[in-house]
């Protein structure tokens, strides 16, 4: 995936530890990079069905930052990022030890493996034995979002995915991502990106 990413010549990505990989981009760059390259990176990692089935949405941190050439130190930058990873890391097991906090995020895997499904909170609730109201204020404290934005965001992201990775119609990748009306798919692709496909396609081909 890293890999992948990295199309062209004054771009870098490789091994820095076990679990850690870096990818460095160098040269003037435009002002969103760090931004358009951490949520690419998080759209294949959350597509890769492989890695999702056997790890879960919640293994993994994506951080960037930009640096200036004048005061470049290559072993400082890593230890910042690896400070900044440990942090954020350091929260999960203790999340991971709350009430149905495992079945919540079983949950929110299946959604990414499969987020042309409908998911409908009312059948999850009976199957998980809590109260609607409930089920929302947890899902939210736990991922930081809503149930109904997360279903929502589980699409877009597939849209981002096929959109970098793939030449199909938008008129495909609105029925892949489980929408029939291709024109509401765009609207609501702009609404959460800020950018029509064709144009989020463009910047990243």
């Amino acid at each position: 995936i890293m890999k992948s990413l990295s199309g062209n010549r004054n771009e870098l990505c490789g091994r820095v530890s076990e679990n850690t990989h870096a990818f460095a981009a160098f040269g003037n760059l435009p002002d969103n990079y760090c931004e358009n390259l951490t949520d690419r990176l998080n759209c294949m990692l959350l597509h890769a069905s492989s890695y999702i089935s056997e790890y879960g949405t919640n293994s993994f941190v994506c951080i960037s930052d930009t640096c200036s050439s004048d005061d470049f130190n290559y072993d400082s930058i890593v230890a910042d990022m690896n400070e900044r990873i440990k942090a954020e890391a350091a929260a999960r097991p203790a999340q991971q030890r709350q009430p149905h906090f495992s079945e919540f995020q079983n949950l929110r895997d299946s959604i990414y493996l499969e987020p042309s499904e409908a998911h409908y909170s009312d059948e999850l609730c009976q199957k998980l034995c809590l109260s609607t109201g409930y089920f929302r204020n947890i899902y939210k404290k736990y991922f930081g979002i809503s149930y109904h934005q997360d279903c929502i965001k589980s699409k877009i992201t597939l849209a981002k995915y096929l959109l970098c990775t793939s030449s199909m119609s938008i008129t495909a990748i609105a029925s892949k991502c489980g929408y029939d009306d291709e024109k509401y798919f765009m609207r609501l692709f702009q609404q959460n990106t800020a950018h029509t496909p064709n144009r989020y396609r463009m910047m990243f081909q």
